[in-house]
């Protein structure tokens, strides 16, 4: 893994350059930066300080986040319903991984805009992390029902950090299923918490929890090799 930090520095020089009033506004929503490509390197960079992109508009610059508080699913907390765990006894759904990556995060967008709530997957992004993906740091998981794709996750990983950045499902379940199947893999391969990054009652029903950006970025930067190096407005 590398990290690009003079195109994330000029990112975040763009937010300060920002009038103190808007300044405060964003930074209380938790934006930290804008602007720069959204590539494996400013992604690298990002994520290791514990700040994800969240694009608005495809003619808009990237706006770059990270949120107080903070969403996370610690393993030894989970909570799966017993509706979900006879789902996923009777294995109603072929779930596979990394087998379709760019469809998932084209239809997480898609779906989201059909169903009329807007989305934040832009091609850029789309670009973005497929370039992850394709170096080993960005993976999917994907709901399977004959032969036809009805579901999927995707996110990245780093080491032991993981995040869950988007999912969708065209069958009831299907990427409920596939969360807790994440984290099921997650949790055999040494890791204890998952990032969500904001909170949803999806998020919830499986006993996620928020914290404050401190206590999330004392926790990556357990995981991670080096300290994150955010310094937030």
């Amino acid at each position: 893994m590398y990290h690009n930090d003079f195109q994330w520095d000029l990112a975040v020089r763009n937010f300060e350059r920002l009038p103190p009033d808007m300044r405060e506004i964003l930074g209380d929503a938790g934006m930290c930066a804008i602007g720069g490509p959204i590539n494996e390197s400013t992604l690298a960079a990002a994520y290791s300080r514990g700040i994800f992109p969240w694009p608005d508009r495809p003619e808009d610059p990237v706006y770059w986040f990270s949120p107080d508080p903070r969403a996370l699913i610690e393993f030894e907390s989970v909570h799966l319903s017993r509706s979900l765990r006879r789902l996923l006894r009777r294995q109603t759904f072929d779930i596979r991984h990394n087998t379709a990556f760019e469809r998932v995060v084209r239809l997480c967008g898609e779906i989201r805009t059909r169903e009329g709530e807007g989305t934040w997957v832009t091609e850029e992004l789309v670009q973005g992390y497929c370039q992850l993906h394709r170096s080993g740091y960005a993976y999917s998981y994907e709901a399977w029902l004959e032969n036809r794709l009805v579901g999927g996750l995707f996110g990245v990983r780093f080491g032991h950090y993981a995040s869950a950045e988007s999912m969708f499902h065209l069958r009831s379940n299907a990427s409920k299923m596939l969360l807790a199947t994440l984290m099921q893999d997650l949790q055999s391969d040494g890791l204890s918490w998952l990032d969500v990054q904001v909170m949803s009652p999806v998020v919830g029903s499986f006993g996620g929890r928020e914290v404050s950006r401190s206590e999330f970025l004392e926790k990556l930067a357990r995981v991670f090799e080096t300290p994150p190096l955010l310094k937030l407005i």
